[in-house]
């Protein structure tokens, strides 16, 4: 029993994720919030990393990948392939609209008491955003600072 016990230990060590840490529950938050951000209704919604150029959340807390909101899945190669296929849809050509989101590792002040987070989205067809979010730490903890600001449009 001891064995087991130390085992498990050692393998939530080593994954490097505390799912306590102050990165994971601002991550959480905005992982809720991607609904608030999707544009294009009757899209296909999934979370991805493939066109992030910096860390991942999923990377920073690899947990989170069972907390995605409803309706969202994780990107395959399939999805992120619709997502890439930048090319106007026209009569006789249609790919399945798909859309992806993805959330950078949140950013924190260094006092602990703010933090930065980037999200974007890239779309089948002429489309793609980023947006940046701000959050606070209050006595309840963790919560959004203003309006997710939309950063660019494409």
């Amino acid at each position: 029993m001891l064995a087991v016990l130390a085992v498990l230990i050692a393998v939530s060590s080593a994954s490097g994720e505390n799912t306590a840490s102050p990165v994971c529950d601002i991550g959480r938050l905005a992982l809720q919030e991607l609904s608030t951000l999707d544009p294009n209704k009757g899209y296909a919604r999934f979370y991805g990393d493939a066109h992030l150029k910096s860390a991942d959340l999923l990377t920073a807390c690899p947990t989170l990948r069972y907390g995605l909101p409803s309706g969202f899945a994780l990107a395959d190669e399939i999805a992120t392939k619709r997502a890439g296929d930048h090319l106007p849809q026209y009569a006789g050509r249609s790919t399945p609209l798909t859309m992806i989101f993805e959330i950078g590792v949140p950013v924190i002040s260094p006092d602990g008491k703010s933090a930065v987070v980037e999200m974007g989205t890239t779309c089948t067809g002429l489309c793609g955003s980023g947006f940046i979010a701000h959050y606070v730490r209050g006595p309840g903890g963790w919560r959004r600072d203003g309006k997710i600001f939309n950063a660019f449009v494409s």
